[in-house]
């Protein structure tokens, strides 16, 4: 809807507890910014008062005990120090307080902001309730009526009329590629259907990103031609990898793997990368292996540095991680919500950012530049892969550019042209 996130995340958590209490339900899903209050700590006044992380987040602990501040205002106000001449240095001084939301979990319902959720059928029941097929649906046509004209419409993406695409984004990708990618793959979606639902989940951490489009086709178009139509189109996006398509809530039959299994990772991707070329070539299917390196940064601390400067690996770990992507201090409960509290150096650099390069960190003897504390590298590491039979497996995945295409050429033409060192095999499951 064409309202702020407070609002989308209120009804949408309305609604979970109104279908949480029909029968057939196990659980009800969201995938939605999550509120959060930032406290960016300004590097350059911290260093003029002579505070560190640790007193700030100390202070917030404190704080939060007993009467705990409610607001930001009243965040502001929080004494972190009193200086030398007795008067108070205030949270406000040194630091800026927002309440905003984190974009781990975004959704876009027909090219607008919202807020996504799935329905879990109890086991033996159904999506659509336990013996009664029309009880989700009556469900949520009563909160929509119930609460119309609020700027907020509800859309229903029923699995039994759906095409659901997910897509694996290259590992270390970045929040803002990952939603210009997301606004593409809405556009080619948004030509084969009325409804569209896009979600970008960036939740992991380090993983890769995944996208997911669901959406029912158009006039009387079929699931499995749009999900041709929709697979050409995501084709020209070379940094989407598309891993799984669902009609109907069950696998695309069109999707084949090979599967590449031996003791070493570098000689699967290597040989990975051999096979989808080889499916390339083809000329009949669109082919990638999944899981490939991605970039991680290894910090080094020197102890013998630290012991010199009289600080703990831990201080020094804190002040690199609120210099990256924020510590926790603690939670305020606002309403029914309770939200964290999370302190970022400045405003966060990210997990691969190397700037905190430039902060200090004070001492009895004065500031220490953290430079001279630490070395960062940049590695590229495989994320964990699956295991057989105590072999690694690495997966290619192919799609056919034509309804009538079979493996069966492929298979035969890997198995003469694709060499194999010894302990290395391919398997079609």
């Amino acid at each position: 809807g064409d309202v702020d996130h407070g609002q989308l995340l209120a009804r949408a958590h309305e609604l979970r507890r109104a279908l949480e209490t029909r029968r057939g339900v196990t659980k009800v899903t969201l995938c939605g910014p999550t509120p959060r209050i930032h406290i960016a700590l300004d590097p350059e006044r911290a260093r003029a008062y002579n505070l560190s992380l640790a007193d700030v987040t100390r202070a917030l602990s404190d704080a939060l005990v007993g009467a705990a501040p409610r607001s930001l205002d009243e965040l502001g106000r929080v004494v972190v120090r009193v200086d030398a001449g007795g008067r108070p240095i205030n949270l406000g001084d040194v630091a800026t307080m927002t309440h905003e939301y984190t974009p781990e979990c975004g959704a876009r319902v027909d090219e607008r902001p919202g807020v996504s959720g799935a329905v879990w059928p109890s086991t033996g029941g159904s999506a659509t309730g336990d013996r009664d097929p029309g009880a989700i649906e009556r469900a949520l046509a009563e909160f929509a009526a119930e609460r119309a004209g609020d700027g907020i419409d509800l859309t229903v993406l029923p699995p039994s009329r759906s095409l659901t695409v997910t897509m694996d984004l290259p590992p270390g990708t970045a929040r803002d590629p990952a939603e210009a990618l997301a606004r593409r793959v809405e556009v080619a979606a948004k030509a084969l259907a009325d409804r569209v639902l896009v979600e970008l989940d960036a939740s992991e951490g380090g993983a890769a990103p995944t996208l997911t489009v669901t959406l029912i086709p158009a006039g009387d178009a079929s699931l499995s031609s749009s999900a041709a139509q929709l697979r050409q189109q995501l084709a020209a996006i070379p940094e989407l990898l598309i891993a799984n398509v669902q009609l109907a809530g069950r696998p695309d039959p069109a999707r084949s793997i090979a599967q590449l299994a031996g003791p070493e990772l570098e000689t699967l991707h290597a040989l990975a990368g051999q096979l989808a070329a080889l499916a390339q070539q083809s000329g009949a299917f669109e082919a990638r292996a999944r899981g490939g390196p991605s970039p991680q940064r290894v910090i080094e601390l020197d102890r013998a540095q630290l012991a010199a400067a009289g600080l703990s690996t831990q201080a020094v770990a804190e002040l690199i991680q609120a210099a990256s992507v924020g510590v926790t201090a603690g939670s305020i409960a606002q309403g029914e919500a309770t939200l964290p509290i999370v302190v970022t150096m400045g405003e966060g650099g990210g997990p691969l950012d190397t700037g905190f390069l430039e902060l200090t960190i004070p001492t009895d003897a004065g500031a220490v530049p953290l430079r001279s504390l630490v070395t960062v590298r940049l590695d590229q590491e495989y994320p964990q892969m699956q295991r057989e039979d105590r072999q690694r497996v690495v997966e290619v995945i192919l799609w056919p550019r034509a309804a009538e295409t079979s493996t069966g050429e492929l298979r035969a033409r890997v198995a003469r042209e694709l060499e194999l060192p010894p302990g290395y095999t391919v398997r079609w499951p």
